[in-house]
């Protein structure tokens, strides 16, 4: 699907710019990620990689056959060059503060929703062994 080689398409400007996609601009017209002055690529796998993630879906390979054969026509470095140390990656943080405030909050939502749960009426009748049914008509 289309939108599953979006994703891989994300994931790997992520993986070699280490910004966030969400973090990366957006051409003002085209809407497309502006992401290749943040990184040396060849221009065939940065096209590829923008066809990948193209804003409009329909422009994006269709299948990851299509995605694969692209692929492979890219000649790869024999040697991986290393990130420039001028760009930052972003680092995902999780505050402990907001975290305990999430809990807690969950915590309290679940002990209120189990409060009006046991208030409430059950919809049915525990029947006592050995008594009758009564069936109403």
């Amino acid at each position: 699907m289309a939108s599953d080689i979006h994703a891989v398409g994300i994931i790997a400007i992520e993986a070699l710019t280490g910004i966030a996609a969400n973090s990366l601009p957006r051409d003002g017209n085209s809407l497309e990620i502006v992401w290749r002055d943040r990184v040396s690529v060849s221009p065939k796998l940065g096209d590829i990689l923008d066809k990948m993630v193209s804003y409009n879906y329909q422009s994006r390979y269709q299948n990851a056959g299509e995605a694969l054969k692209a692929i492979n026509y890219v000649k790869m470095p024999k040697t991986i060059p290393s990130l420039p140390t001028t760009i930052q990656q972003q680092k995902f943080k999780l505050n402990p503060q907001i975290l305990i405030i999430i809990v807690a909050i969950l915590g309290l939502i679940c002990g209120i929703l189990a409060v009006i749960k046991s208030q409430q009426e059950p919809e049915y009748e525990y029947i006592q062994p050995g008594k009758d049914l009564k069936f109403e008509k």
